[in-house]
């Protein structure tokens, strides 16, 4: 996958898809060094994210209900929009196209100090 992925680096966006079934070897997991937060649009609720703590893990534990699956950032099911914040990208399936207002909340993490996510 990564010599495909280097050989094809120079294609347009989008003419290329890679499909993984587990995060390659040597990926660091969600965990980070600092915490952050993550507030729900629908209700106003902010909620801490430890940095041992995935934002899904966060989440789950209050009650907010998000479909998931691998918890590995290569299924795309907990893809979830954001509205505002600088996430920390540590997926294996958006675009950058999909990147500019989508995150995994299984694995992505927060460069900015909050995440406001459109839930």
């Amino acid at each position: 996958m990564a010599a495909v992925k280097a050989a094809s680096d120079h294609w347009p966006a989008g003419h290329i898809h890679f499909e993984h079934f587990a995060a390659p070897v040597g990926v660091a997991a969600a965990g980070g060094q600092a915490g952050f937060e993550i507030e729900i649009t629908s209700t106003g609720a902010v909620y801490r994210v430890p940095p041992e703590s995935s934002i899904l893990s966060v989440l789950l534990s209050e009650g907010v209900l998000i479909d998931s699956s691998c918890e590995a950032g290569v299924c795309g099911t907990c893809t979830t929009r954001y509205l505002s914040g600088e996430p920390d990208h540590r997926d294996f399936v958006l675009s950058d196209v999909e990147q500019r207002d989508h995150i995994m909340v299984c694995v992505s993490r927060a460069k900015s100090a909050r995440l406001v996510l459109d839930l």
